[in-house]
């Protein structure tokens, strides 16, 4: 058979788009790093949520300079980076907050943490698991639902408003990621429809998580119970939050003895201390790092010569100030959750409900 020129262009043309199109298919089918898997094991699954550096180290922290506890000189100012500028003085020169937008932020550090949730929740269902294993199933299933419920709170606390029940149901909340699919689109819920899946996320990781973990890094079901208790009390919902303190402290209550304690010590309370029940993320920004940070003077008025609170939590600074040293993990932000806040929530609850 005989081809014209422009029959022959034409069949050409063909034949580049056809190879075209298989050498394309074969390399979107290709892995571009032969180091990327898909979990397929619950040993892989838990290494997802026991990595600190995703999951632990990186959380909504930053926004902690927003705090009017502590106050930085001028002087101490000047020397921060920009983003770190613009939070301490609540500045809209960036898109809020204020970060450069090529950086993290606290905004992608929850949203990634729900991913990883999510990815956790899909791909757990996937894997066959005989009685042996149903133990730890339900394990990795429970903090995987801990996180995000922590990762949506602590996102609803920043960037919605405040929890009302009389106006929860037309007030605007959070997009609710609820699968790792980017194909289906953000959509904002309402404030109520967020803190339904919170509580729901934070109610499924009750019934599934162990009483003791094998480290406080990770979750269990006394963590579950606090972290259901903050949301409440957010909520001003002091019938449940009391509740859940209550049974939170039913599984474990211990307290320090802070005439035990070393005052003299750079950071007296260690980590991982007995009162820890879930240890959380930490962070540093210049807005909050000891150095630089003066503790309110007013507040420091509130502290009697004699309480052990005064010098265990602070140490002098210049100039006659006092910087902040009380927290649980020696020097940097400690957002986790221990059994001391859990015995204020209750006696709060207490109180408001006579």
């Amino acid at each position: 058979m005989k081809f014209n020129r422009k029959q022959l262009g034409g069949l050409l043309l063909f034949l580049i788009s056809f190879s075209g199109f298989t050498s394309c298919k074969e390399y979107l089918d290709a892995k571009p790093d032969q180091h990327l898997q898909i979990p397929s094991t619950l040993q892989d699954l838990q290494s997802l949520l026991d990595n600190r550096v995703y999951v632990a180290d990186y959380d909504v922290t930053n926004l902690n300079a927003f705090s009017d506890d502590y106050f930085c000189t001028y002087e101490n100012w000047q020397t921060f980076p920009t983003s770190d500028q613009n939070v301490y003085i609540w500045s809209h020169q960036n898109v809020f907050p204020p970060y450069d937008q090529n950086d993290g932020n606290d905004w992608s550090f929850a949203y990634d943490h729900v991913y990883i949730a999510n990815t956790i929740l899909e791909n757990i269902e996937k894997i066959s698991v005989d009685n042996s294993d149903i133990s730890t199933y339900q394990n990795i299933k429970g903090q995987a639902y801990y996180l995000r419920a922590w990762s949506l709170l602590e996102a609803a606390w920043i960037w919605c408003q405040a929890f009302d029940s009389s106006t929860a149901a037309s007030n605007l909340g959070l997009p609710l990621r609820l699968t790792t699919d980017f194909n289906v689109k953000s959509v904002r819920s309402t404030l109520q429809e967020t803190y339904n899946q919170i509580i729901s996320d934070a109610k499924n990781a009750i019934a599934l998580l162990p009483q003791t973990p094998i480290s406080t890094v990770r979750a269990s079901k006394p963590a579950a119970y606090a972290l259901l208790s903050r949301i409440y009390l957010s909520m001003r919902d002091y019938d449940h939050a009391g509740k859940c303190s209550d049974s939170c402290l039913q599984l474990k209550n211990d307290l320090m003895n802070y005439n035990t304690l070393d005052s003299t010590k750079t950071y007296p309370f260690s980590k991982f201390n007995i009162e820890v029940i879930k240890d959380g993320a930490h962070g540093l920004s210049y807005c909050t790092y000891p150095a630089f940070a003066n503790i309110d003077t007013a507040l420091i008025k509130q502290y009697e010569p004699n309480d052990l609170r005064k010098v265990m939590f602070f140490s002098q600074a210049g100039a006659g100030y006092y910087s902040f040293r009380g927290d649980y993990n020696e020097g940097l932000t400690w957002v986790g959750i221990a059994t001391d806040e859990m015995y204020i929530t209750r006696a709060e609850c207490y109180a408001r409900n006579g």
